[in-house]
Formats: structure tokens, sequence, C-alpha cells
């Protein structure tokens, strides 16, 4: 399976990356049926869910010195 976006799952001091909602709704507990009708990105109980490209670049300057 190809992959176009992953989850990136922070509450600021931790991060986690999910390639489905269903995986991480599974691991977490969470209500997939509630958040699958959430538009990205959104916060849940505490948390900040964020939809990122996957293997593609995003436009961050990286200084190669």
């Amino acid at each position: 399976m190809d992959r176009n976006n992953i989850i990136i799952l922070t509450d600021i001091e931790s991060h986690e990356a999910w390639g489905s909602l269903t995986e991480l709704c599974d691991t977490h507990k969470f209500s997939y049926n509630y958040l699958k009708r959430l538009k990205f990105p959104f916060q849940y109980k505490g948390l900040d869910f964020i939809k990122v490209p996957f293997r593609s670049l995003n436009g961050v300057k990286i200084n190669n010195t």
C-alpha cells in the first residue's frame, strides 16, 4: 500500500507517527467513528492530530555545511 499522508499525534512533549487513523484509534482506544468525521488538523482529548505528506518535500530549508 502506498502512503500519501501520515498522521502525527502530539501533546507538544511527545510525538507519534501513524499510517492510519484506524490503527491509531485501536491502539489508544479512541472512537474511530467520531474522529473520522473531523477535518485535519484537529484536537481531541488534549492531543493535536495533524496530517502531513509522507516522503515529500515541505519547503523546510536544511543547511548542509
